[in-house]
């Protein structure tokens, strides 16, 4: 991903990058394309004993060779023999036998996905599908030649991809040139140990938040054998649920540097920064909590909290561009903090910006988050991850007043931190799951509901390609995400359908009106579309009569692939959006139920996206976009 501006920072980062290579054996990639033989994973492996014969000897012990020599869909990143005996030396080992059985488990585990990713599939970040120790395995492409433009591969920014993408029957082989070792560290440890985030670090320590960060397995959690059949649309289809419920956390961290290049040297320094825009945010907490560092209304403790979410957020999965027009709107994603009653929005295309607004009325840039590329520190624990940013965050009068006056429009596989953490939402394994009552903590429901995440697909007609169904008798209560004081439009975003049928909704427990028939297209009179290349005025005058029965065409920015066609969603007259209610919310939380009122069990309710509207974008003078 290119990142347009430059700074100081950045220029730091990449000079080190570029120095980290100077003193790696880089292959060029003359070798890089294997040309395919027929080989199985074992076979590839067996037939080149002088280069893996101890990488065997590990997988051997570890029963897994015999897996590598069926068929089906691996990727295996192999260490040279070089690689394992220097892995080896690191814990004063003679030989492979000297390994335990679960030594010997884990490094295979390790070297292993059940899916084959080339190179050509990776992005800046992580890859989507775990590995068999069920970790994800960080990837990072740096610039190995300026000249040619050549790239170097990292896993875990510890091992290098020096031979790639050989091609074997039953998948993909990387050479790699160390042994993947994976972090048995949780997030505050991790970060305890990065010299270039002192600062910071200390006031997660002074505020104790860093005890905020340990979670790691709900082990109460067991996960149901049912296997879900239902009917979706017309399709038979199937869900499971989740194998594990785990915590999950995100930080973005600014260096030390960036606090120098802003005047803030130590740590009283940063205090008086915090209090400065919290009490400003705040003014009735002002003051009252400035010795207790350990209260949640503290300055320091709120701009602490301000940088985490309380879910996994790796580099490549913050944001997706699937089903969007990127030449009409970025990507946006507005994610709550672990500071309550906020959160920051991230989005961009050439590069990912924390609070970023940046139109004809405005220009604020916000916070750069570096890709993981330009650094050689490993960010990843076993329960989350941080991110390097290049300016200071914080929830200031700025942020809640200009960047938040804003359209916020919540895919609903974002709303649930659980979907992230826990590989649902943008699997890459094509997989529909269903969740019991409990796993995640926005969402209410009784036992006769099934909820169910149907997976990520670029022909769905879905905000992002992906949707979740509400089936059965069911009856379920969404806490909504937190917005500034003040009045709003309440929208819901879907597709109508035969099979969808009726819902009554409810905002703070209060009907929204009549029950919703979710199977009338919008061409029905009751709501009026007309198709835009056949008014007079492209739509306009049609948009403000949908509205007056509390209605609005679908985004001009979203589409679906059709055959080898894109078809934008304001053009289609099932998808839509119905306007709920109008409602001035406060700083307390908000719910959203949805209760099916019909006998028909199959009926699904579709779950796509929720647009909450602050009045000063619907009834703007200029009118809301259409994006």
């Amino acid at each position: 991903m290119k990142i347009p501006i430059f700074s100081p920072l950045r220029f730091v980062y990449g000079l080190i990058a570029l120095l980290l290579l100077a003193s790696c054996n880089y292959e060029p990639d003359k070798e890089n394309f294997y040309t395919f033989t027929g080989e199985m994973v074992a076979d590839y492996l067996e037939n080149r004993p002088e280069r893996f014969s101890e990488f065997i000897k590990i997988l051997e012990r570890a029963d897994k060779m015999d897996l590598l020599d069926t068929y089906g869909s691996f990727t295996c990143f192999a260490p040279t023999n070089r690689a394992v005996e220097e892995y080896l030396a690191l814990y004063n080992l003679s030989s492979v036998e000297e390994l335990s059985d679960k030594q010997c488990d884990t490094i295979a585990n390790s070297h292993l996905i059940n899916r084959a990713y080339f190179t050509t599939d990776m992005t800046d970040g992580v890859i989507s599908t775990p590995n068999q120790f069920d970790r994800y395995l960080s990837i990072s492409f740096v610039v190995a030649d300026s000249l040619s433009g050549t790239m170097a591969y990292f896993i875990n920014k510890q091992s290098q991809i020096v031979l790639r993408d050989d091609s074997v029957e039953n998948g993909v082989v990387h050479t790699i040139d160390k042994v993947i070792r994976p972090s048995n560290s949780l997030l505050p440890e991790l970060m305890r140990e990065d010299t270039t985030i002192r600062l910071f670090y200390e006031a997660m320590v002074l505020t104790t938040f860093d005890d905020s960060l340990l979670l790691y397995m709900d082990y109460d959690y067991v996960q149901p054998k049912l296997v879900l059949h239902y009917t979706s649309h017309v399709n038979r289809e199937t869900a499971i649920a989740p194998k594990y419920r785990k915590y999950g956390y995100t930080g973005f961290v600014e260096p030390d540097e960036v606090y120098r290049q802003k005047g803030i040297n130590n740590m009283n320094d940063l205090i008086a920064y915090a209090k400065k825009v919290y009490d400003e945010v705040y003014p009735q907490d002002a003051n009252l909590y400035d010795d207790d560092f350990t209260h949640p209304k503290n300055p320091l403790n709120r701009f602490v909290a301000y940088h985490f979410m309380p879910r996994t957020g790796y580099y490549n999965k913050l944001t997706t561009t699937l089903c969007l027009i990127t030449s009409i709107i970025d990507p946006i994603e507005f994610y709550e903090t672990m500071c309550p009653n906020t959160m920051f929005k991230i989005s961009g295309t050439t590069g990912l910006y924390m609070n970023r607004r940046v139109d004809n009325k405005f220009n604020i840039r916000g916070a750069l988050i570096q890709p993981p590329g330009l650094s050689s520190t490993d960010q990843n624990a076993i329960n989350g991850t941080y991110h390097y940013i290049d300016d200071i965050l914080a929830y200031s009068k700025e942020v809640e007043e200009i960047v938040f006056n804003t359209r916020f429009r919540f895919d609903t596989g974002a709303l649930f931190p659980e979907f992230m953490t826990n590989n649902v939402r943008h699997n890459q394994d094509r997989q529909n799951y269903y969740f019991p009552n409990g796993y995640t903590e926005k969402a209410e429901l009784t036992s006769e509901t099934k909820f169910i995440y149907r997976y990520q697909h670029e022909n769905y007609d879905c905000h992002q390609g992906d949707e979740i169904n509400f089936l059965g008798q069911y009856d379920i209560t969404i806490t909504l995400p937190p917005v500034p004081e003040g009045t709003y439009e309440i929208r819901l975003g879907y597709t109508a359908l035969p099979t969808r049928g009726i819902s009554q909704m409810y905002v703070d427990g209060e009907p929204t009106g009549i029950p919703v028939d979710l199977r009338i297209g919008a061409t029905d009179p009751k709501i009026g579309w007309i198709a835009d290349e056949r008014t007079d005025d492209n739509g306009v005058q049609n948009d403000k009569d949908m509205r007056n029965h509390k209605a609005m065409k679908a985004p001009d920015s979203m589409r679906r692939l059709n055959g080898n066609v894109y078809v934008v969603f304001r053009t289609e007259s099932w998808l839509f959006r119905r306007i709920l209610v109008t409602k001035y919310l406060t700083q307390e939380p908000h719910t959203l139920r949805f209760r099916n009122v019909i006998d028909d069990l199959d009926a699904e309710f579709m779950f796509d996206y929720i647009e909450i509207v602050p009045k000063s974008v619907y009834d703007s003078e200029e009118g809301e976009d259409r994006h």
